[in-house]
């Protein structure tokens, strides 16, 4: 970031009365307020509009350094002086109030900008980009000036050509949480799982991956992608082999599926239904699994898994409407080292998951690596410890995907014959910033088993649990 001018002092008491004038002073419908379930939906064909009374004048005193040139730097750095001493209601109005200012001058034709630069075009009223250069970008440096957490957050707005990128807010004093869209927005519910199905909800459509364009929240799943993907097969370490029918029998949060799987040497086929109370209400369909494996190499040289490719497609139904939906994963190689013959460092290089609705809107996807060190006990013993990382969009420029962020997480775990305990840790996250679950199996008889889970999330200064059941049947 380029150095801010330190010389010429921006935050006068005359600067402050002005600039409040400005903005506060503009009529009530310059702003509006949405209420969840109105689709907050900010139109993506607009043009620069003409620009209004003194927004280039009160800009161009704000941004003006002692050498008469203007940096874009000193508005985030204006904003943040200011806060202190706004409500937080003022706060969320006034980020709402340039982000509906930036909005008016939505450019497709000009993308990839840096939030300076989107402060210098609107002292200019010039063209701000597309929403990932107005929400995303502009948008997350002017939230965090002016006292909130933001996390950058995919929808697929329904009747929409494109993806789109809203602002999902923390009150960094209240811990309230807002959606930011443009000029609109909404306080949301102070329940973290709640707020994320909310959204999902008001726009149409649930994304998977959609919180993993932010650091911050990259390691975390809402209730509906997390259903979505035990129901898959794919939550945790490895897409589930094991033949059979699968039926979950209760589920503490409302949600019940139903799977059947079935795997041929390197391949695994699946079809699945699932049923929840969440803003994906249903889901029907089908997945299949490619596991390619070099068995060359030797032991203590190391062995290289080739590809891994899970495909799903599927019919998802949010609020009235159903919609297609389809998932792909894909990890390119693996590599595991065995110093010892029962201890395994395992690298991942890489890992991309994939979403998408139909061929018009553009996908959601995560990407991360992975490095492992397990201990093989005898049997099905295992104990592992696991270092995470997820790329998240680049913070000054949204597509530069040579220089991502990148956040980090640690996970340890053990597997004694037919009970795991799992345990993770995501520092500086802003949703869940850990997590413990245990799972136990218990046989029936005649090929059945029953499968108790329960799992504890830690989510700011609170604790959310849940429990669930499991019941298979093996085939031959």
């Amino acid at each position: 970031m380029p150095p801010v001018e330190k010389t010429n002092p921006i935050l006068t008491p005359e600067l402050r009365a002005e600039y409040l004038r400005y903005v506060f002073g503009m009529p009530a419908s310059e702003g509006t307020r949405i209420e969840l379930g109105d689709a907050p939906v900010a139109g993506e064909q607009g043009s620069i509009k003409p620009k209004p009374v003194n927004t280039e004048w009160v800009l161009t005193k704000i941004m003006r350094t002692s050498d008469g040139s203007l940096d874009g730097n000193r508005f985030f750095l204006f904003n943040k002086q200011l806060s202190s001493s706004l409500s937080e209601n003022e706060r969320f109005q006034m980020l709402r109030f340039w982000l509906g200012r930036a909005g008016e001058r939505y450019d497709k034709s000009n993308w990839n900008m840096s939030p300076a630069e989107e402060a210098l075009a609107l002292e200019s009223v010039s063209a701000s980009g597309m929403c990932t250069d107005i929400n995303a970008s502009f948008g997350s440096r002017l939230s965090d000036a002016l006292g909130f957490r933001p996390a950058r957050m995919v929808v697929w707005p329904g009747g929409d050509a494109l993806g789109h990128v809203v602002l999902l807010l923390q009150d960094r004093g209240s811990g309230h949480k807002f959606l930011a869209d443009y000029e609109k927005g909404t306080r949301l519910s102070d329940d973290w799982n709640t707020a994320c199905e909310q959204v999902s909800a008001a726009y149409g459509k649930v994304v998977p991956y959609s919180l993993a364009l932010e650091p911050s929240t990259a390691f975390y799943q809402p209730p509906s992608e997390k259903v979505l993907l035990k129901a898959l097969g794919w939550y945790g370490d490895k897409v589930e082999e094991e033949t059979g029918a699968k039926i979950s029998s209760f589920d503490s949060d409302g949600s019940s599926t139903i799977s059947f799987i079935k795997p041929v040497k390197n391949f695994t086929f699946a079809c699945f239904a699932l049923n929840t109370p969440f803003s994906l209400s249903q889901a029907y369909g089908a997945r299949a699994s490619l596991l390619l494996e070099d068995r060359e190499g030797r032991r203590k040289e190391g062995i290289l898994w080739l590809p891994q490719l899970d495909f799903a497609a599927m019919a998802a139904k949010t609020g009235k409407s159903f919609y297609d939906l389809e998932m792909l994963r894909l990890t390119p190689a693996s590599y595991s080292l065995f110093p010892t013959d029962n201890f395994e460092v395992r690298a991942i290089p890489l890992k991309l998951e994939l979403a998408s609705s139909g061929l018009n809107l553009q996908p959601s996807g995560k990407a991360g690596s992975e490095l492992g060190f397990i201990v093989h006990g005898d049997g099905f013993n295992q104990y592992y410890f696991k270092v995470l990382s997820a790329y998240g969009a680049n913070p000054q420029r949204f597509y530069r995907f040579y220089n991502p962020s990148v956040a980090f997480g640690v996970e340890a775990g053990v597997v004694q014959g037919d009970t795991q305990v799992r345990a993770g840790y995501y520092p500086g996250a802003m949703i869940e910033q850990g997590k413990v679950e245990a799972n136990k199996k218990f046989s029936l008889g005649n090929g059945v088993d029953f499968l108790m889970s329960g799992e504890v999330s830690f989510q700011d200064n609170s604790r959310v649990w849940r429990m669930g059941g499991q019941l298979s049947m093996r085939l031959p």
